[in-house]
């Protein structure tokens, strides 16, 4: 078995923290738009926004730990892990 893990104080600034941001943007750029402030460019913001969020926290593309052996990978983020049997993966993205 091996394991990789993110650096825990880069994971939060990288990942976490820059989530966090993108909720506090997305909040701001719902209130603008309702203020009629650059309706256009603030939607825009909160669908870049939306989509970080997204990433960060619901799909959680970044783990923070990779655990592989023989027979299974897995990925672990904010205490949640998603395991795949090797033999069965088909395709896998990596960004």
């Amino acid at each position: 078995m091996k394991s990789y893990e993110f650096e825990k104080k880069l994971f939060f600034v990288e990942v976490t923290l820059t989530g966090l941001f993108c909720c506090m943007l997305f909040i701001a750029s719902g209130f603008l738009i309702l203020k009629g402030f650059a309706p256009g460019l603030m939607a825009i913001m909160a669908v870049v926004t939306f989509y970080t969020i997204w990433n960060t926290f619901v799909s959680r593309s970044n783990p923070s730990m990779v655990i592989l052996t023989e027979l299974e990978i897995t990925f672990m983020t904010y205490g949640k892990a998603d395991t795949y049997v090797i033999a069965e993966i088909e395709k896998l993205k990596i960004r």
